[in-house]
């Protein structure tokens, strides 16, 4: 099979997968244009954009102090994520989330095409698209997961769980961190503690990764050379030239 029919069932097999959600949320703080442009040059090799798939940008949250976060980026992620799953339990429809860092591969998501059809008819309550940690491989599958996962950049929600974990991560806000119950924590640490105290509600996990994170600037923990002036665009520049290479 030739490249361009490779680019094309790759192109159907993006679409089809986003198509499957009642909305796509892309989490985003406007300043970082260079993160989103990322993304759209990434997708136009497939004739596709964020806008052509449907996809709505989430202004990122920041906040002046942590509040008893491990930082204010993270206090940031935590509340975006969580404002996310009150707009989908408002919705009454499946929410596919992402992070501005995100890397598809575009090979796996065809082959998980051809071994999950349907996704939406897969049985799950929450769905792991793209991950960190656990490092996985082998065969294309969808697979039940109870363990706990890193990345929080490529996942999809019910209205049901979204309406559940956002409670959840709203009472972690009221108590002090470390809290047995749960405090102000890392995104995927909420997930996976609210996932242990429900085990009724079903993860799927999709093997292996279906999306990556590219190299930037962190918002979560930035380093203090980071902060300095000019810095930090001259290494939006390099990251953004190192993404164009990997196209």
């Amino acid at each position: 099979m030739d490249r361009q029919a490779n680019r094309e069932m790759a192109r159907d097999a993006l679409v089809a997968l986003f198509a499957g959600f009642g909305s796509r949320r892309l989490i985003s703080m406007k300043a970082r244009v260079e993160r989103r442009r990322r993304i759209d040059g990434s997708l136009a090799r497939y004739e596709l954009s964020l806008e052509k798939l449907g996809v709505e940008i989430f202004d990122g949250l920041a906040f002046d102090d942590a509040n008893g976060f491990p930082s204010k980026g993270v206090r940031g992620c935590f509340t975006s994520h969580m404002t996310l799953m009150q707009e989908c339990a408002a919705s009454g429809k499946s929410m596919l989330v992402m992070e501005d860092d995100i890397h598809f591969e575009f090979d796996r998501i065809t082959a998980l095409r051809k071994a999950v059809p349907d996704l939406q008819k897969a049985e799950w309550d929450l769905v792991y698209l793209g991950y960190i940690d656990p490092a996985t491989s082998g065969t294309p599958r969808l697979e039940h997961y109870e363990g706990g996962t890193i990345g929080g950049h490529f996942y999809g929600v019910t209205p049901e769980f979204a309406r559940a974990v956002g409670d959840y991560m709203q009472s972690c806000t009221m108590r002090p961190r470390g809290d047995p119950e749960g405090g102000p924590m890392y995104r995927d640490g909420a997930f996976t503690m609210f996932r242990q105290r429900h085990p009724e509600l079903t993860t799927k996990l999709a093997i292996p990764s279906l999306g990556g994170q590219f190299s930037s600037r962190s918002d979560l923990t930035p380093k203090n050379y980071q902060r300095w002036p000019l810095v930090g665009p001259i290494l939006d520049k390099v990251y953004e030239a190192k993404a164009w290479l990997r196209r």
